[in-house]
């Protein structure tokens, strides 16, 4: 069964981190306070062109700092995407875990089992 677990999460799409921060776009941007220190990650890995950071830093809120860093990822592109999610993942562990636990997971319908185990490793 382990095996299986494995292999499903392995061969699909769906378990990738850009498909994963994707998917919960709306709710990183409503729930994610402080952006700065993941825009710090992504710059000092060469993820974020200082342009884009300098865009984020200027914003007011929390909200449209996370508007301006996801404009940025998605210019930037999946390696990007997945750096932004273990930075994530570093940073706010409970919302992340939250979020793969919720409901919007349950509602992709795919194996909810698989899936924890492969985005909170």
């Amino acid at each position: 069964m382990v095996s299986y677990l494995i292999s499903c999460c392995l061969q699909s799409k769906v378990f990738a981190p850009k498909n994963f921060v994707d998917s919960i776009r709306d709710q990183l941007i409503q729930r994610v306070s402080l952006v700065m220190p993941l825009a710090d990650v992504l710059k000092s890995k060469e993820m974020l062109q200082k342009e884009a950071y300098a865009i984020i830093k200027a914003e007011k809120t929390p909200q449209d700092k996370m508007r301006a860093l996801y404009d940025a990822l998605d210019t930037e592109g999946r390696a990007a995407k997945a750096a932004f999610y273990e930075a994530l993942k570093d940073q706010n562990p409970h919302l992340v875990k939250e979020l793969v636990n919720g409901k919007i997971m349950r509602n992709w319908g795919q194996d909810s089992a698989c899936y924890r185990k492969q985005m909170l490793k």
